[in-house]
């Protein structure tokens, strides 16, 4: 260790010392390429280890969940997350706090995941001020298709009118909403159950797609 670290901001400015950049990385599925979490960590752990830092989620002042429709008609689940990490130096446990927020769209059950990434990398980036190349403010906005035809994604609050306002922004309205929760096996309002009754309804509301569609006429 070369460096005398007494608090969290000489253990930081040590950290910041050797660790400068991290290269970027392609993959074949995508067009583009990015700076991933794994990659971050690769780079800054050993000197975080050296210098006695430790990272974890201290508190999630926000965390939403809402589903969209893609221009070409799939169903997604995204995630919008706030997280206050704390950068604690173990010695003298001293400790400056990084907000970072994130966000993650996902067909299944990953977005949750993917948008707690996102903020962990970036806190990481924030705090040590880690150049990737990467610059979000060069790349235009990508606009979604709105979820029931009347407006884009909303959040929703984790109630009973939630749900139902959920229900109507997939195009079900809520006699529709409440039948497919009971059709799902949810005879009363638990929100414990939140993420599985909005996959009932987002079911629910591809399968009156499809049938209003096999009911026209040709």
């Amino acid at each position: 260790m070369t460096d005398k670290v007494e608090n969290i901001y000489t253990a930081l400015h040590a950290v910041m010392k050797e660790v400068g950049y991290v290269q970027k990385q392609s993959s074949p599925n995508l067009s583009y390429t990015y700076a991933g979490e794994a990659a971050l960590i690769a780079a800054i752990r050993p000197s975080m280890v050296e210098y006695g830092i430790f990272v974890y989620p201290a508190s999630i002042p926000d965390f939403r969940t809402e589903v969209y429709t893609t221009k070409s008609g799939s169903l997604m689940n995204l995630t919008r997350v706030e997280v206050i990490y704390r950068f604690l130096h173990v010695a003298s446990q001293s400790y400056i706090d990084v907000y970072a927020r994130g966000e993650g769209s996902d067909s299944g059950d990953k977005s949750g995941n993917k948008a707690m990434t996102g903020a962990y990398k970036y806190a990481l980036r924030q705090a040590l001020m880690i150049e990737t190349g990467d610059d979000p403010d060069k790349d235009a906005s990508v606009e979604r298709a709105s979820t029931g035809g009347k407006k884009k994604a909303s959040t929703y609050d984790h109630t009973l009118a939630g749900i139902i306002q959920l229900g109507e922004d997939l195009g079900l309205d809520e006699d529709a909403v409440k039948a497919a929760l009971k059709g799902a096996g949810y005879t009363k309002w638990d929100p414990e159950k939140w993420d599985e009754m909005k996959k009932a309804l987002a079911t629910a509301a591809v399968t009156a797609k499809a049938g209003n569609g096999s009911n026209r006429s040709t």
